[in-house]
């Protein structure tokens, strides 16, 4: 096992995201292209809109993209 330097005082950066879920209106969406949907890209935007505190729902548009409105 590696020898690992313990650091103090190094300030946590907040956690950011690619994807604007905080900035959405109810009723506003955004569309995420197929080349950049993976496995758990669905369940990602659901967590990340509980941590806001919105609701948000996600379907799968007609080209493999995906779709995020916020709901609520």
């Amino acid at each position: 096992m590696g020898e690992y330097k313990i650091e103090r005082g190094v300030k946590l950066r907040p956690a950011t995201s690619q994807y604007p879920i905080e900035k959405l209106e109810v009723g506003d969406s955004f569309v995420i292209p197929k080349g950049e949907v993976g496995g758990s890209t669905r369940s990602y935007l659901y967590q990340l809109g509980a941590r806001a505190g919105v609701k948000v729902a996600v379907r799968v548009e007609k080209d493999g993209g995906l779709r995020v409105w916020r709901v609520k």
